[in-house]
């Protein structure tokens, strides 16, 4: 689940975002559309934590049984480690590798495992490669 409650951001006085808040819960599928500059991207901006909040709250829950936490005040990096992440348009995919493949070259930032345990495919990294491929 992933509450957005009255979030809001302003670039030199400008609201690209102004109290906006929903509710997208487990299963869900929503679309956020606009025109250019309505703020769609400045709005996942601040759910990713590329950007922080002026106002408001997020709070996430990764499944039906966890319980919600806000996540306003995580790094990009720990909300990434929730699962919450923006694969940015226009990126460059590796030609061959499948879909799941080349999402995959991101997840760096939820594994703990280094250069040398991907390149020798030590037991940690094989755990923490089927982990994100689940």
């Amino acid at each position: 689940m992933l509450r957005i409650d009255s979030a809001s951001r302003a670039f030199g006085g400008v609201y690209a975002v102004r109290d906006v808040g929903f509710t997208v819960e487990p299963g869900e599928t929503r679309a956020v559309i606009g025109p250019n500059g309505a703020g769609k991207s400045t709005l996942f901006n601040l759910i990713s934590g590329h950007l922080p909040l002026q106002h408001g709250e997020l709070w996430f829950a990764p499944d039906a049984e966890a319980g919600a936490r806000r996540i306003d005040r995580l790094t990009p990096h720990a909300r990434a480690r929730l699962g919450i992440a923006i694969v940015f348009q226009g990126a460059r995919l590796f030609h061959g590798m499948t879909a799941l493949e080349n999402v995959m070259v991101g997840a760096h930032a939820w594994t703990r495992g280094g250069f040398g345990s991907a390149v020798f495919r030590l037991p940690r990294h094989r755990r923490e490669e089927a982990e994100v491929r689940a």
